[in-house]
């Protein structure tokens, strides 16, 4: 076999029918066609169909061109125009552009990815790789579109939450989410953030907090480590405890112990009932 490169078939010599590509070396890629028949996970299902029907037997491996490797693409994609292979899956050289997944193929990919952990490696790599790519005006709408429409999916929005639920940032990832936002000003119009805000506002008027939401907060607020402190007979309490243990109401504790009230006080002292006075 010719140490050379160029564009090849493979012909079926029982009916004609043939599969094009292209190799920088004919006798390497001719080995790697035969081993992938031979186990039976040639991507070419037609081609390895057939293999399997007739056996390897029938088959010739055939150069077809000579050439260097940057004109490997441009010839292989003249002959497959030309020549109309039936063994191709795809009908543009070098990529699978054309192809379409059936529904059992898709789902069959889907549960091989599903629950699939990169490595750190391979992550560094991908974004390494995607670093300074500029993405056509085409290509943005066409993210943007598809994003929306996700975004829409009540189901997608529910796979992202629970996907999200509980998973720990490591402290490399806070740091540079921390650095992402530090100097970058909000880019909206006085007019814009005046309606984000009156959006956020109603949204929070309407919404509903669990009593589980409210003791999750409570507890928070009791473990920060930045909430106000007081000692009083002889332990430690936030605000939020002195008013549930003593049956006031927080705001006028806060306040109290603002004005510089004593605590014994603050917590004893009843609060004052305003009565409206009538006409009689």
């Amino acid at each position: 076999m010719i140490r050379q490169g160029g564009v090849y078939q493979i012909v079926n010599t029982e009916n004609g029918k043939r599969y094009i590509g292209s190799a920088k070396c004919f006798h390497v890629r001719k080995g790697k066609h035969l081993s992938a028949l031979g186990i039976g996970n040639h991507h070419a299902k037609h081609l390895q169909a057939a293999f399997r029907k007739y056996g390897s037997d029938v088959f010739s491996f055939n150069i077809l061109l000579v050439c260097s490797p940057e004109d490997l693409l441009f010839y292989e994609q003249r002959a497959i125009d030309r020549l109309q292979p039936e063994y191709n899956s795809s009908p543009t050289a070098g990529n699978t552009l054309g192809v379409r997944c059936d529904p059992e193929r898709r789902r069959k990919i889907s549960v091989a990815h599903t629950g699939k952990v990169l490595t750190e490696e391979h992550r560094r790599s991908i974004s390494l790789g995607n670093m300074g790519r500029t993405p056509s005006e085409e290509t943005r709408i066409k993210l943007v579109a598809a994003a929306q429409g996700r975004a829409k999916d009540p189901e997608w929005r529910r796979k992202v939450s629970e996907g999200k639920l509980g998973k720990p940032l490591s402290e490399e990832h806070k740091a540079a989410l921390s650095n992402a936002k530090k100097g970058v000003p909000a880019n909206l119009s006085e007019e814009a953030r005046l309606s984000k805000n009156k959006k956020i506002g109603e949204a929070n008027r309407v919404r509903t907090i669990s009593d589980a939401c409210r003791r999750n907060m409570g507890a928070a607020q009791r473990t920060c480590a930045r909430v106000e402190r007081f000692e009083f007979e002889g332990e430690m309490f936030t605000v939020l405890d002195l008013a549930e243990k003593f049956g006031v109401d927080r705001h006028v504790l806060r306040k109290r112990l603002n004005a510089g009230w004593d605590i014994a006080r603050a917590v004893t002292q009843p609060t004052k009932v305003l009565r409206r006075h009538g006409n009689d």
